[in-house]
């Protein structure tokens, strides 16, 4: 419900620079199983796409081999953790790993945290052809539609 009515702070998952698709869901104890899926998204398939470009100084390969190593530390990091909804979530997963990059062109004094994510997302995000056209034509009514049913309910 919350990336329907807020898609820039909806669900979000992360891939390696093989396309690998990461997701954390959050490790159950009882289950045994790790809290990070590989190659499923828990909510369906990604609808925007945030890029992070490499550094002019970085080779392609010095890249990958950076962006891996931060995906895959994130992994390690969040495969026993528990989903805490607001915080330890899905964001604080992706966060992580954006802050163990050093070959990204970002500047330097950039700490990501879920805000700035969120608002990346927002304003440099881009869709993924075919998918979330509800969002792309309705992208700001949703806020606003909820807050009408909202006063609506409580008048």
């Amino acid at each position: 419900v919350v990336s329907h009515l807020f898609p820039m702070i909806g669900h979000t998952m992360i891939t390696d620079s093989k396309g690998m698709l990461y997701d954390f869901a959050g490790f159950l104890p009882a289950g045994g199983r790790s809290g990070v899926c590989r190659n499923v998204g828990i909510f369906g398939p990604g609808v925007r796409v945030l890029s992070v470009k490499p550094q002019l100084k970085a080779s392609k390969e010095e890249f990958q081999d950076d962006w891996d190593e931060a995906v895959m530390a994130a992994n390690q990091r969040f495969e026993r953790q528990v989903h805490m909804g607001c915080i330890n979530n899905c964001h604080s997963h992706i966060v992580f790993a954006l802050n163990r990059l050093r070959c990204a062109a970002l500047p330097r004094w950039l700490q990501w945290n879920s805000i700035v994510l969120a608002m990346a997302i927002l304003f440099a995000g881009r869709f993924i052809p075919g998918r979330g056209c509800c969002f792309r034509a309705w992208y700001f009514l949703w806020p606003v539609l909820a807050l009408w049913m909202l006063l609506r309910c409580w008048g």
